[in-house]
């Protein structure tokens, strides 16, 4: 994309509340008010306006524009974190910059708005910073910890990303090409998942430094033929991208048991996702309901059916929310807390808390090269530069 271009998202009675059109802008424009709803279009709530304001480019831009659909009607992007005014939800990502250190941003935010949200994304190191909090009246985030929770935040599944929203017509599972696939870099747990599901044909795997990336368009016609989608745990935590790009594309999401936590659990307060103690499981599983097809069909719409009621329910609870009272009070107690004030301490629990997401072979791998462990952690406590 050219410097410069930036997306218009005109506003549609549909169920996909956006369309995206390219539209060049100066750059200077594109720091202040970037795409709007489109002229003469009527927002279905005229009395609870909000902007939503991405302060980084982001890769889940159209989950959220998604989720807040019906409550915002002016969309902006701001890197320069220039814009301060009116009732606003600031989007910003601890994996671009840690929201530690922005409160004179906050403050200003603050002294021009009576109704702030923040929605923190990215956050799955458990990052900190949360008495940053204490500015707002609600805070939206995602990757579900103990560490951040209180009256007045609200925890959104990290959904799926730009381009993957699912097709309108899906594939039946007894009518797919591969049998499982996987495109990605395979790390942590993930080693033994392709070692242990090699002999489940026909499959697709392509590592991160495999050949070249598949395209938009080949890896969701890779999604739309594929029965089950192995979802190993991400980055660093169990949530991942990959479980929702399963669940939009009809795919039968696999997803890893740990003995400290049952993640999806505590985030959706239940599932029918395929739950496995080893990958080895995972492909008597498979194997076992492909050869009962009803079965695998009926799994497959049962898949499909609960993800569209719980992205209606997410989506209606997080409007209430954003719609709710204010939280300031309580954000405000919640930045007191011990460990939102002592930054050692957080570390530690932090630390804890990362490990209940870890198998055995995940951890054996992250210790036996710690570089990228202990330089997030200098990044995260502000000594990066050290």
């Amino acid at each position: 994309m050219e410097a410069g271009c930036c997306f218009v998202y005109a506003w549609q009675p549909a169920s996909c509340p956006f369309v995206r059109e390219p539209v060049c802008f100066p750059l200077r424009c594109m720091m202040a008010r970037s795409w709007t709803l489109g002229a003469g279009l009527t927002h279905p709530h005229p009395n609870n306006r909000m902007k939503l304001i991405f302060h980084d480019r982001l890769t889940e831009t159209e989950w959220f524009t998604f989720l807040l659909s019906d409550v915002v009607d002016e969309v902006v992007l701001d890197t320069e974190y220039l814009e301060t005014d009116g009732p606003a939800i600031h989007v910003i990502s601890f994996n671009v910059v840690p929201i530690r250190g922005r409160s004179a941003f906050f403050e200003k935010c603050r002294a021009n708005s009576d109704d702030l949200i923040l929605l923190h994304a990215s956050d799955e190191w458990y990052s900190g910073g949360y008495s940053e909090y204490r500015h707002f009246d609600r805070v939206i985030r995602n990757h579900r910890t103990w560490l951040a929770r209180a009256p007045g935040i609200f925890t959104i599944p990290v959904g799926f990303p730009n381009g993957l929203a699912g097709p309108g017509q899906l594939t039946p599972a007894n009518q797919r090409r591969y049998i499982w696939s996987f495109k990605g870099e395979v790390k942590a747990s993930r080693i033994e998942m392709v070692e242990e599901l090699k002999g489940v044909e026909p499959s697709y795997v392509r590592g991160a430094k495999e050949g070249p990336w598949l395209s938009l368009e080949e890896y969701r016609a890779l999604l739309l033929d594929s029965v089950f989608l192995p979802c190993p745990m991400g980055n660093v935590v169990a949530e991942t991208w990959r479980l929702y790009e399963a669940l939009e594309f009809g795919c039968i999401p696999i997803v890893e048991k740990r003995w400290g936590i049952d993640y999806y659990r505590g985030l959706f307060g239940g599932d029918p996702f395929l739950r496995v103690g080893s990958w080895r499981e995972a492909g008597r599983l498979m194997r076992d309901l492909l050869a009962t097809p009803g079965e695998l069909l009926r799994l497959q719409q049962t898949m499909t059916q609960w993800w569209a009621e719980t992205k209606a329910r997410t989506k209606r609870e997080l409007t209430e929310f954003v719609r709710g009272p204010s939280h300031a009070a309580d954000l405000a107690a919640f930045a007191q807390r011990p460990h939102n004030r002592l930054p050692k301490l957080h570390e530690g629990l932090r630390l804890i808390e990362l490990l209940r997401h870890q198998n055995a072979g995940s951890l054996a791998q992250r210790l036996a090269d710690p570089r990228k462990i202990l330089a997030r952690i200098r990044r995260d406590s502000g000594r990066a530069a050290e």
